[in-house]
């Protein structure tokens, strides 16, 4: 019988977190929701998606500038360290040099990858609402995936947090 996990937050971003995180310990997207508070469905989302385009653009850019930092900064250690073993000479900063760069690259591809949800209620995250309390609820028959959901939920401290049984009264 399945059960449901909602946990109440005051914004989008606290949202998206929660999705995000509910994702990086293995819920499944289609089990994850994104509703209003007070009332049954999505959020109400107004026409004009170019700020949340902009937001989500802004937040992947971020992480893939992060990643390519770090990437590069190990890519030219690592060539360093192998040129100065493999190729005495010359050869040590060709090899840092192109160590660097293949790691930047490397890192700028994780870096951006890493900070994407792929199920539907992350996506919403980024959509302008005109709700200002936004519910991410977990549906799931397995209790051990909503223990799993409610540990990973109550780390972002929601507003509040409940399960629900299958006719919407909150189990014990």
């Amino acid at each position: 019988m399945p059960q449901k996990l909602v946990a109440t937050f005051s914004d989008q971003e606290r949202a998206r977190r929660a999705a995000l995180a509910l994702e990086r310990r293995g819920i499944e997207g289609s089990s994850v929701s994104l509703e209003s508070a007070g009332r049954e469905g999505p959020p109400v989302e107004a026409g004009d998606t170019r700020a949340g385009d902009r937001r989500l653009s802004r937040d992947v850019g971020a992480r893939v500038g992060v990643g390519a930092v770090i990437g590069t900064i190990a890519g030219g250690i690592l060539g360093l360290a192998l040129g100065l073993l493999a190729f005495p000479g010359a050869g040590v900063w060709a090899s840092t040099i192109g160590a660097a760069i293949a790691g930047g690259a490397v890192g700028g591809i994780i870096g951006g990858v890493s900070g994407l949800g792929t199920g539907g209620a992350w996506q919403r995250t980024y959509a302008e609402i005109r709700e200002e309390r936004v519910v991410v609820g977990v549906t799931h028959s397995d209790p051990d995936i909503l223990d799993r959901a409610e540990q990973a939920l109550r780390e972002l401290e929601p507003d509040r947090l409940e399960r629900l049984d299958d006719e919407q009264r909150r189990a014990s």
